[in-house]
């Protein structure tokens, strides 16, 4: 799962969580305008990684993709409007 939010604070955050019985294997975080704080990064099943997100257009929500090397397509972010919302979308 994967989706974006806006902190406390006003900052965008990426939030990416490893599914299925494998790791997450360098993990591409893209992002339109937007330069996440990490990628390419490795997860093992179940767990979560949490990215701040610089730049990008004033007013503007992020939008891409998260998309680990081991898998066979990447995850749409799914914009959301705090780290509460965001939570029950991927639980619910």
């Amino acid at each position: 799962a994967a989706g974006t939010w806006r902190d406390a604070a006003g900052a965008w955050r990426v939030r990416v969580r490893a599914g299925g019985a494998g790791p997450a294997v360098a993990v591409a975080v893209e992002v339109d305008g937007w330069v996440p704080e990490d990628a390419y990064f490795h997860l093992a099943p179940g767990a979560e990684r949490e990215l701040r997100l610089r730049g990008g257009p004033e007013g503007a929500m992020p939008k891409g993709s998260v998309r680990p090397l081991n898998a066979r397509e990447g995850m749409r972010l799914t914009p959301r409007d705090d780290a509460q919302a965001f939570a029950r979308a991927v639980e619910g």
